[in-house]
């Protein structure tokens, strides 16, 4: 039998929430047979909207149109949240949490007990899946807290934008990293600068391409974001040859597939804290770019890939990283960092060591032509495996396991 499910969500919001919730959609669309979909959209920070050349709006508006059109007592048969735990709600008879966790190696106590409050939970990734296993707590009683509704992990899968190719032509330097992220502690993108300005700054034919932005993609942010960025840079004092581009602004899809195929992007490089699982490097993964990052957060579910290895005569294949690892220790975060109710001063994560970046850095810029062949490799595996068939398969199963 047919059930309503009510989605609630920033499904148009710009962010990586925006595109859970997105995915979410898409996965529940594969089965009209079985849902009738109602959205509620809810707000994500500062966030700009998807708009309305996106292909998906039409579907989006027209199912907040039809939430609307119901009486004020209606209650789906289920409902899927799509946020940070801490606002989970009841909202239906069956409730189903779909987070991508907290870059950190817990979660807030709190959040145990609102997804306690949920009959199971869905998470992007195994490190999100572990933030949640890690933690536990007592309540007024002493009694122990842990979640106790069922968890599982469902990634994203790989989608094949036809690429549209950009101007790239104001870049001058032949060999270019990327970074792409929001300027903040969690993405430590400051760190990203400071160590390659520091490593190639004789280099004039090396350059650092910043796809980032501070809080979104408008006019009065690039200015913003130009203004921090030359500020760092400056206090640093460095008389760099190297190269700093920064690329602001909304990019659709298939312009982010043409960045990514672009012949002046030689590698995607984070030095990022964590990841919920990394939705930027999972991209650039499958479009076979090196990637430079640390072994730690969600996108190790993804890094990682067959490849043939000679032993004892034979040709075998086994599971290995399909990246340059960059060291790093696991320390409770930054005082500035702290978010009460979502990033606690005893939450921990990864710090990227500086001279482990320098030199991976170099080594892939002096011996691209291997990295480049382990990248072929991840990227067919990422096509292999995370389909979207699969995957919304996978989705789907997650949430019917309920009915």
């Amino acid at each position: 039998m047919k059930k309503s499910i009510l989605v609630v969500g920033p499904v148009l919001s710009r962010s990586g929430y925006g595109e859970q919730a997105r995915f979410a959609l898409r996965c529940l669309a594969t089965r009209p047979e079985l849902f009738d979909v109602y959205i509620e959209n809810i707000p994500w920070g500062k966030t700009g909207w998807i708009d309305n050349s996106h292909p998906e709006r039409k579907f989006i508006d027209s199912r907040i149109v039809e939430l609307g059109k119901k009486e004020e007592d209606f209650r789906a048969d289920l409902s899927l949240q799509i946020t940070i735990p801490n606002e989970f709600k009841i909202y239906s008879p069956i409730n189903i949490g779909y987070t991508a966790a907290v870059e950190t190696d817990r979660v807030d106590h709190n959040w145990l007990i609102s997804s306690n409050m949920m009959n199971g939970l869905i998470v992007v990734s195994n490190h999100a899946a572990d933030s949640f296993k890690n933690t536990e707590s007592t309540n007024e009683t002493d009694n122990l807290i842990t979640l106790n509704v069922p968890l599982t992990v469902v990634n994203y899968s790989y989608e094949d934008h036809p690429p549209t190719e950009l101007d790239l032509s104001g870049i001058e330097t032949n060999f270019n990293f990327l970074a792409v992220a929001q300027i903040s502690h969690r993405k430590d993108i400051y760190n990203t600068i400071r160590w390659f300005l520091e490593e190639f700054k004789q280099d004039s034919d090396v350059g650092l391409i910043l796809k980032v932005y501070s809080k979104n993609c408008s006019t009065i942010d690039r200015y913003k974001t130009l203004k921090i960025l030359k500020s760092f840079v400056d206090s640093l004092s460095v008389d760099p040859t190297c190269k700093i581009y920064l690329l602001h602004g909304d990019l659709s899809p298939e312009e982010m597939s043409g960045l990514y195929k672009n012949k002046k992007i030689q590698a995607f490089i984070t030095t990022a804290h964590g990841e919920g699982f990394g939705l930027p490097i999972f991209e650039a993964a499958a479009n076979a770019i090196p990637i430079l990052s640390p072994d730690w957060g969600g996108q190790r579910d993804f890094l990682y890939a067959p490849r043939k290895k000679r032993e004892k005569g034979k040709i075998v294949k086994k599971i290995k990283p399909c990246f340059m690892k960059l060291n790093y220790k696991i320390k409770l975060v930054e005082q500035e960092a702290i978010w009460p109710g979502v990033i606690n001063e005893d939450a921990r994560w990864a710090y990227v060591e500086g001279e482990s970046c320098k030199k991976a850095m170099r080594k892939i810029k002096e011996n691209l032509g291997v990295y480049q062949s382990q990248a072929k490799d991840l990227a067919i595996n990422i096509k292999e495996e995370f389909s979207f068939e699969q995957k919304s398969q996978e989705f789907i199963s997650a949430i019917t396991n309920h009915l």
